[in-house]
C-alpha cells in the first residue's frame, strides 16, 4: 500500500475563508483516504483554527518575519513534500519569491475578487501549476487579460458569503428583520458592489418611485470605489461588508452590480434561499441565473425595471427554495472534488513521480 503524500498548504495573512474552506475540505477528506498527509503553515488564524479541527497539523507563522518565513518554506519544500497549494495569489508570490518549490508541483487557490487588476502570472519556470478559479466568468475575464494561460486554470463553483443558516430559514429571516427594525410587510432589495457602481444609481431609483416603506434599499459596499458615481442615494441605506452578513438572511431580492468576480458571492446565498437575482451578463451572478425563472439578467439601464419584475416574483413566492438549496449545497461539493482531481493528476503523473524521487534522494 502506497504511503500518503505529504502535501503543504500555505495561508497568508487574509482571512480568506471561502478558499481556504474548499483547500481543507479537499486536503482532510483525502488524508481520510491515506491518499495524502496534510500540513498548513500560515498566520491566519482562523483557518489555522479550521485545520486543527479536522486533525490537521498546523505551524503558526505569526510574528515570525519575512526572512524566518522563507527559510522555512525552502526547507520543508526540499525534500519532504510533494505538493504545495497556495491559499491566495499573494501567497503564491511569496514561494515564488522565496525560492521554495523549484519545480515542485504548485497549485494556487484563487479569489479573482482580490486581485489586483495589473496582477500577472509569474514566469515559474518548469513548475506543474494548477490555477483554482472561482466561477466561469471570472476564468473567462482572468484569461482573456492573459493574467494567466487557460491550460493551467481548473474553474470551480461559486461559493456562498455566509455562512450556512439555520434549517428553519423563515425563522431566521424573521430575527434578522426585527434586529433591522425592518417594517412587516416590506420587501428588501438587497444590492452589492461598491460605491461608485451604476446598481446602486439604478436601484435607487427603482426605489424613488416606489410607495414609502413598500421596499426597502440596502446596498453593500464591497469597496473598491470612493464616491456614488452620480449623487448620494435618497432611498437606499449602505452598509459595509461585516454588516452585509446581517442583512443578507432578510433580502427578498438580490442586486448584483455587474463587476463583482468574488469567490465568495451572496447570489449563492440568494439561490440557498429561494431569492431572485438580478445581475448583468458581466457579474459571475449570472451564472446562477435561469433568465426569468429565478431572475433576471440585463444590462445596468433595465435593473430598475427588472428589480420591479423581481419584487413581483418574491411576493408571488414562485421560487422553490429546497431545490435551489440542494443545488448551494452541490456547489460546495463539486468544488472539493475538483480540487482533489486537480490534486491527483498531478501526484498520480507518471513523468512527475521520478522527479520527486529524485528530488528527495538529492535532499
Amino acid at each position: 500500500m502506497r504511503e500518503p503524500r505529504p502535501i503543504l498548504l500555505v495561508a497568508g495573512s487574509r482571512d480568506d475563508a471561502g478558499i481556504g474552506t474548499v483547500a481543507l475540505e479537499t486536503a482532510a477528506k483525502l488524508a481520510a483516504d491515506g491518499l495524502v498527509a496534510p500540513i498548513v503553515y500560515g498566520h491566519s488564524g482562523p483557518l489555522l483554527r479550521a485545520a486543527a479541527s479536522l486533525g490537521m497539523p498546523t505551524v503558526d507563522s505569526s510574528g515570525v518575519s519575512r526572512s524566518e518565513r522563507h527559510r522555512w518554506l525552502v526547507t520543508r519544500t526540499s525534500g519532504e513534500v510533494h505538493l504545495v497549494h497556495a491559499l491566495g495569489v499573494e501567497v503564491a508570490d511569496e514561494i515564488r519569491s522565496s525560492g521554495a518549490a523549484g519545480l515542485l508541483p504548485l497549485v494556487v487557490s484563487v479569489d479573482a475578487g482580490r486581485l489586483r487588476r495589473t496582477w500577472r502570472r509569474p514566469d515559474r519556470g518548469g513548475t506543474a501549476v494548477r490555477w483554482l478559479v472561482h466561477g466561469s466568468t471570472a476564468t473567462t475575464r482572468l484569461v482573456r487579460s492573459g493574467a494567466m494561460p487557460g491550460n493551467e486554470v481548473v474553474t470551480l463553483p461559486l461559493l456562498g458569503f455566509t455562512e450556512r443558516p439555520s434549517a428553519d430559514w423563515s425563522a431566521a429571516r424573521a430575527t434578522a428583520r426585527r434586529a433591522l427594525s425592518v417594517t412587516a410587510g416590506a420587501r428588501m432589495v438587497v444590492g452589492v458592489g461598491p460605491l461608485d457602481s451604476p446598481g446602486l444609481h439604478y436601484l435607487d431609483q427603482a426605489l424613488t418611485g416606489s410607495t414609502r416603506d413598500a421596499i426597502v434599499g440596502i446596498w453593500i459596499n464591497t469597496g473598491g470605489g470612493g464616491r456614488p458615481r452620480r449623487h448620494a442615494p435618497r432611498r437606499v441605506t449602505v452598509v459595509d461588508a461585516a454588516d452585509g452578513r446581517r442583512v443578507l438572511p432578510c433580502m427578498d431580492v438580490l442586486l448584483a452590480d455587474g463587476t463583482t468576480l468574488a469567490a465568495r458571492h451572496p447570489a449563492v446565498d440568494a439561490m440557498r434561499a429561494g431569492v431572485p437575482i438580478v445581475t448583468s451578463p458581466t457579474d459571475v451572478a449570472a451564472e446562477l441565473v435561469a433568465q426569468s425563472v429565478n431572475g433576471y439578467i440585463c444590462s445596468p439601464s433595465e435593473f430598475a425595471e427588472a428589480i420591479s419584475a423581481a419584487v413581483a416574483m418574491a411576493v408571488a413566492r414562485t421560487l422553490h427554495r429546497h431545490r435551489f438549496d440542494r443545488r448551494e449545497r452541490d456547489l460546495f461539493i463539486d468544488a472539493v472534488g475538483a480540487t482533489a482531481r486537480c490534486y491527483s493528476s498531478i501526484l498520480d503523473r507518471p513523468l512527475l513521480r521520478p522527479l520527486l524521487i529524485g528530488r528527495q534522494a538529492a535532499g
